[in-house]
């Protein structure tokens, strides 16, 4: 990896790099990225992807990570998208 665009590297490990988010959700939203570069996600061979990537505890189960999920109202969704389907 070029170190031509200066971070707030967080940590570097030999396949990992882990730096600050210049433009952040929230504050300390940090990035963590492979070094190995790849197209798509199943380019990168897993050992690239151990330090990164959580595992599922079995194909059952899966990761059960998530956010508290709202209520869809429908009418106030489509309002939404109308609002900004008209300033795209």
């Amino acid at each position: 990896m070029s170190s031509d665009i200066p971070c707030f590297k967080l940590v570097e490990t030999e396949k990992t790099l882990a730096f600050l988010d210049i433009n952040p959700l929230s504050r300390g939203h940090a990035l963590v990225i492979p070094k190995f570069h790849g197209e798509k996600l199943t380019d990168i061979p897993d050992e690239h992807l151990s330090d990164i990537l959580i595992p599922k505890p079995n194909p059952e189960e899966g990761l059960v990570i998530g956010w508290p999920q709202q209520a869809t109202d429908m009418d106030k969704l489509k309002a939404l998208f109308e609002d900004i389907k008209s300033k795209v």
